[in-house]
């Protein structure tokens, strides 16, 4: 009852307009906080039990502990959106889980690097950060190299202006690593120049897709009911 009632007050916040523009959220649970940059126009997912910003994974309202616009005293992780998506740089960040059958699983962090000018992509940089090089190893073994890269069809659907929809569609190996990118290792660090796929377009499209190469759904035949996002 006391992490629902924190969620009615969290959405009365982001309802009333009490977020200001670039405000940082905390998200507090199991002695960490997830900051995220928040405005007015933050993309909220609402459902009975949890919520989601944009694409980031879902949080169960029962496990958090505490929201707050001021930084915790707790280990602060990145997540989302930061810097300028209208001119000059921005990142994106997120923390995934790899699988490896054989393996103990471990997280990876993801950051994209984007530089935009009058709202219109320049350039973008993927990374991929490990905490340990035989992870960097496994990860580029079994996923970069050893699946097919006439992979997961990932759909991308954008409203037009005079009402059809456009359909573009994206071939994917695996989260993170977009079809046609080269990749290149860096101790413990992967990283591709995924300039020549998104320069030149809109910023909004370009979070979309974004956020659609880090947080794919699974293969369309393991889930019929969600054949595009």
């Amino acid at each position: 009852m006391k992490n629902k009632k924190l969620f009615i007050t969290f959405l009365f916040l982001l309802t009333k307009g009490n977020i200001m523009a670039q405000q940082q959220m905390y998200i507090c649970r199991a002695g960490q906080a997830d900051a995220y940059k928040v405005n007015r126009t933050t993309q909220l997912d609402i459902a009975t039990d949890s919520f989601r910003i944009r694409q980031q994974p879902a949080y169960a309202i029962e496990e958090i502990d505490s929201i707050v616009f001021r930084r915790p005293a707790l280990p602060v992780r990145e997540l989302g959106w930061w810097g300028n998506l209208t001119d000059g740089q921005s990142l994106y960040k997120a923390q995934l889980r790899e699988e490896i059958i054989g393996i103990d699983p471990f997280d990876y962090d993801v950051l994209f690097i984007i530089t935009a000018q009058a709202g219109i992509c320049q350039s973008v940089r993927c990374e991929l950060h490990f905490s340990e090089q035989w992870m960097c190893y496994m990860f580029w073994k079994f996923e970069a190299e050893g699946i097919d890269s006439t992979g997961d069809p990932y759909i991308y659907v954008k409203e037009t202006a005079t009402g059809p929809r456009r359909f573009e569609v994206w071939v994917t190996n695996h989260p993170v690593l977009p079809d046609g990118s080269i990749w290149s290792q860096d101790s413990t660090m992967l990283w591709s120049d995924c300039s020549k796929l998104l320069a030149g377009r809109p910023m909004e499209d370009v979070q979309v897709i974004v956020e659609a190469w880090v947080h794919q759904p699974p293969k369309q035949e393991e889930n019929p009911n969600y054949p595009y996002y």
